[in-house]
């Protein structure tokens, strides 16, 4: 009676047994794996549903909405997606322009502008901050190189009315 087994007692068929032939093996292979790459493709697809427009949008600078903005007449921040102008320094009233906290690793640092003898305006996490800073010096000595012509200008008016 020892050698009597039941029907309880019988192995059943694996998928990976001498009972299966090779071909019901691949089937039940190529069936699992689509379901699996279904599953797989779903956190995939909506990672880069997230990712894909986040990447695009951090060239825009959006996430830290601080923008500088440099025009012929002053240097602006603005804040925030709608870029609303927070502070801004007339060109001529910048006397100097220091560099502060430059990291070589990260081609990085602060520019501080110093007017009346103050920091008025820090600039912070500039990306190359030092042709940034030539930059602003280039605009700050045309605009005062523009005032010496308007005010000559006005001047020879002046004597030419008189």
């Amino acid at each position: 009676m020892a050698d009597e087994t039941t029907a309880s007692e019988t192995p059943s068929p694996t998928p990976f047994g001498p009972e299966r032939t090779i071909t019901a093996y691949w089937a039940t292979l190529g069936e699992s794996n689509a379901a699996n790459s279904v599953a797989n493709a779903l956190p995939l697809g909506l990672g880069l549903l997230i990712y894909v427009p986040a990447y695009l949008l951090k060239g825009l600078n959006v996430f830290s909405c601080i923008r500088y903005t440099l025009t012929n007449r002053r240097l602006r921040v603005d804040r925030g997606i709608q870029r609303r102008t927070v502070q801004s320094v007339p060109l001529e009233e910048i006397e100097e322009i220091r560099l502060a906290n430059e990291l070589e690793f990260t081609r990085t640092g602060d520019l501080e502008i110093v007017s009346q003898g103050r920091v008025v305006l820090r600039m912070v996490g500039i990306q190359d901050p030092r042709p940034a800073r030539q930059t602003i010096l280039d605009a700050v000595e045309a605009r005062i190189q523009i005032g010496r012509i308007v005010e000559r200008q006005a001047k020879a008016r002046a004597m030419a009315s008189a």
